[in-house]
């Protein structure tokens, strides 16, 4: 008789607590019970919530020959894509056209931003438009003059191999 009578009381509680609003005022469940002894967390995690912050491994296939084939292989399946605005960052532009180093065929694990950041090299700032998921690159201010935003670089150097016959 006494489990009827504890329910009943706590029936009543629970029953008074929403009628006076305290119900609404319950810390919401942040997880989910999906079996027995199982739960689930609700919230996104750090990677759903910041694409830019997912850990990754890749080794590139041979079809990924300079810097930029790399970032945007990278990013293919994150929502975000390359900028690429020559006049605003050229430097940036003639970094993305490099050959991709043979020590940097493959990465990980490492966030996102950082494998970025490791591909584009020291002495870039990555820049991100979260908004339209665009990310580019920048020379770092702290090179001052060194690197001209407004002049455009030079082109490299081509050898050219001429034989006499």
């Amino acid at each position: 008789m006494r489990p009827i009578f504890w329910f009943s009381v706590a029936t009543m509680l629970t029953a008074n607590a929403m009628q006076l609003g305290f119900a609404d005022t319950a810390p919401a469940i942040k997880e989910t019970v999906i079996g027995q002894f199982l739960t689930v967390n609700n919230n996104a995690s750090t990677a759903q919530r910041d694409p830019l912050q997912q850990t990754f491994q890749v080794r590139f296939p041979l079809s990924v020959i300079t810097v930029g084939d790399a970032m945007s292989y990278v990013l293919s399946t994150t929502g975000y894509h390359l900028m690429h605005d020559a006049q605003a960052y050229p430097w940036a532009e003639q970094m993305m056209k490099r050959p991709l180093p043979l020590a940097q065929r493959h990465l990980g694990p490492m966030t996102l931003q950082d494998g970025l950041q490791t591909l584009a090299g020291s002495d870039f700032q990555m820049i991100e438009d979260p908004v339209n998921r665009l990310v580019t690159f920048r020379v770092k201010p702290s090179l001052g003059d060194l690197y001209d935003p407004l002049v455009a670089p030079p082109e490299p150097a081509t050898l050219t191999v001429t034989t006499e016959s």
